[in-house]
């Protein structure tokens, strides 16, 4: 996969600048992206757009210092943490702010294209067992790695610090652990089902226990007791025959859901025909207090036009 970096020189301008620095980079099996360039009297600078996998990058950098050291320059390599996302770009904010209360920083990477297994893998822990002891986060660890950027921002802030104090969300890391841990016993019944094994054995094989609910009624909102509501669970339940499992994991508020329905029961026709009369009633009933409500809403606006209604806004308000 290719990275890229960019490469910026300052200084005198000379013949061959160009054939050398671009000569450094195709050389490393790199590619120039793109490039600007700029000639300031006996100055020149030039930018470049690097592209090239980890291998190629990393020689480009080392030839870089290597010319700097020759040339008796300075070579500066960074990324954007630490460097300024955290500390420089604070600051800049800070300084062009009228008031400034607190200052938090927060960064999100993904790591996925990574190409760092040491680095992910073992201090960090990707890809390790969830009880891995990752060093990152070892007290210390994250005090080194991120401290020296809140001591530079009260350090140009001119704030005192009493401490540098490291928190963990623990809590958070157990929740997600016990939601992966849990996921991948559902993802084994789900598999165990699609082999032919019922949801009971499946789940006494995971030494799990089920739940028996009630007789599962149809709601618009497919509200199911001691469950909560999920319209794909009661659409699943009320599609499948007795003694049949169903190998899709449902997530119902948080939970993660297997069933099986148990019995099937024949619909009451009396009961159905009650339902029914007590359906019609009440919309007879909506459909009848609609129709007064417009009646006297049409009312009520043609005796103001008419000027035969008069509204006391002043007594509504007191409620007198």
């Amino acid at each position: 996969m290719e990275k890229r970096i960019a490469v910026t020189a300052i200084g005198p301008d000379r013949a061959g600048l160009i054939r050398d620095l671009s000569g450094i980079v195709t050389e490393a099996a790199g590619n120039i992206l793109e490039s600007r360039m700029i000639a300031l009297g006996s100055e020149f600078a030039i930018l470049m757009l690097v592209g090239g996998n980890w291998a190629s990058i990393a020689k480009i950098r080392e030839r870089l210092e290597a010319a700097c050291q020759e040339g008796g320059t300075t070579f500066f390599t960074s990324g954007f943490d630490p460097g300024w996302s955290g500390d420089v770009i604070p600051l800049a904010l800070a300084a062009a702010s009228e008031r400034v209360d607190s200052i938090r920083v927060s960064e999100l990477m993904d790591y996925s294209t990574y190409e760092d297994p040491g680095f992910t893998g073992v201090y960090f822990g990707y890809g390790r067992p969830l009880d891995y002891p990752a060093p990152l986060l070892q007290p210390g660890m994250l005090k080194g790695g991120w401290g020296g950027m809140v001591v530079m921002l009260a350090d140009a802030l001119g704030v005192d610090l009493d401490e540098i104090r490291e928190e963990l969300a623990t809590e958070l890391m157990g929740l997600e652990v016990a939601r992966t841990e849990n996921r991948a016993i559902a993802d084994r019944i789900a598999d165990a089902i699609r082999n032919g094994a019922s949801l009971e054995d499946a789940a006494r094989a995971e030494q799990l226990t089920l739940q028996r609910s009630d007789r599962l009624q149809r709601r618009p909102d497919g509200y199911i007791p001691d469950l909560g509501a999920s319209e794909a669970v009661m659409a699943a339940a009320f599609n499948m025959q007795p003694g049949q499992s169903s190998d899709r994991v449902f997530e119902v508020d948080g939970a993660m859901v297997l069933i099986q329905v148990m019995d099937r029961y024949a619909p009451d026709e009396a009961a159905i025909e009650a339902a029914i009369d007590q359906e019609r009633t009440l919309l007879a009933s909506q459909k009848q207090q609609a129709y007064l409500t417009t009646w006297i809403d049409q009312a009520r606006t043609q005796l103001a036009e008419d000027n035969e209604l008069i509204v006391n806004l002043a007594a509504l308000r007191s409620g007198r």
